[in-house]
């Protein structure tokens, strides 16, 4: 009776040993299944921070040609405003020359006008002698 006891003992210990290496084997597949998403989760954590990294150097980027272009946009208004200037003086200054020429040519006439006029005169003081 007691190896009878011993053996029926045997045999459920058996059959729980054999449930237990069922779960044990169901329970590392689910512990693979587990590291297999936390190896996932992690790669895209990676991939996450790598483009972190890569939109914070893009908006460094962005935010140094805005500056360029803020830079840019202020040379060409004053390279336009020094332009406009320029042109409004070159103005001023052609017609302060065109002034200067109408005068030098008016004088010019007029010392030819006097020349000839004392010519005439010198000619008709001769004829007159």
């Amino acid at each position: 009776e007691r190896l009878e006891a011993k053996t029926e003992e045997c045999e459920s210990l058996a059959e729980k040993l054999a449930e237990l290496e069922a779960r044990m084997g169901i329970q590392s597949e689910e512990l693979d299944a587990v590291r297999a998403e936390d190896k996932s989760t992690n790669d895209k954590s990676d991939e996450l921070a790598e483009l972190r990294e890569n939109l914070a150097t893009q908006t460094a980027l962005s935010r140094t040609q805005c500056e360029e272009i803020t830079v840019l946009k202020r040379q060409l208004e004053d390279l336009t405003h020094r332009t406009s200037r320029d042109a409004e003086t070159g103005a001023e200054e052609r017609a302060v020359l065109v002034k200067r020429e109408a005068a030098a040519r008016a004088r010019l006439e007029e010392d030819l006008r006097l020349d000839f006029d004392s010519r005439v005169s010198v000619k008709d003081d001769t004829i007159s002698d």
